[in-house]
């Protein structure tokens, strides 16, 4: 195509073309460098983007600070992805708890009520399973509430860092 850079990377994606490669090779200072990869990164995110004329101050800059935005972009989804991981994890093991909690609690209700039914001795044990009872229950609720904090803590953690990512690409993709 013999036009502008951005004229024809406009055009090529108008025509609903998605190239694997794109060679980068027109303006050699800072702004259309950096203009003309953030346009291809923009309009065709899965491309491959190369280029030359590495000896340009403006190219080597441009090039060199669009890589550490790709980079840091890539550290920002790598963070969400383990912070849902550590979410679905959390989850996990508060329904574990809650399930061992709530088997202990079914259990520690049937000796309660049988040995309620063997007489006066069999009473003191019943206050004492009743003790034990009130213990499980707040033993299975704190590491519950714990974990459920500390999840609510790294998703909010996870989502400030996706919303930070997130404005810093606008910021990078707004058009000059």
């Amino acid at each position: 195509m013999k036009m502008l850079t951005v004229d024809a990377i406009r055009a090529t994606h108008a025509a609903g073309l998605a190239p694997d490669l794109i060679y980068v090779d027109a303006d050699h200072d800072y702004a259309g460098v950096r203009r003309d990869v953030e346009l291809c990164s923009r309009l065709f995110p899965d491309a491959v983007l190369v280029g030359d004329d590495w000896d340009y101050a403006g190219v080597r800059e441009a090039a060199q600070e669009l890589a550490q935005r790709a980079q840091a972009a890539a550290k920002a989804a790598q963070q969400a992805e383990a912070a849902a991981q550590a979410e679905a994890s959390a989850a996990a093991a508060v329904s574990d708890i809650h399930s061992q909690a709530s088997a202990a609690v079914v259990q520690a209700q049937a000796e309660t009520e049988h040995v309620r039914s063997q007489g006066q001795m069999a009473q003191t044990v019943a206050m004492q399973n009743e003790v034990l009872l009130q213990e499980a229950r707040q033993a299975a609720a704190a590491p519950e509430q714990s974990r459920i904090q500390q999840h609510q803590r790294d998703t909010a953690l996870a989502q400030q860092l996706l919303e930070d990512e997130r404005a810093r690409c606008r910021l990078a993709t707004a058009e000059p």
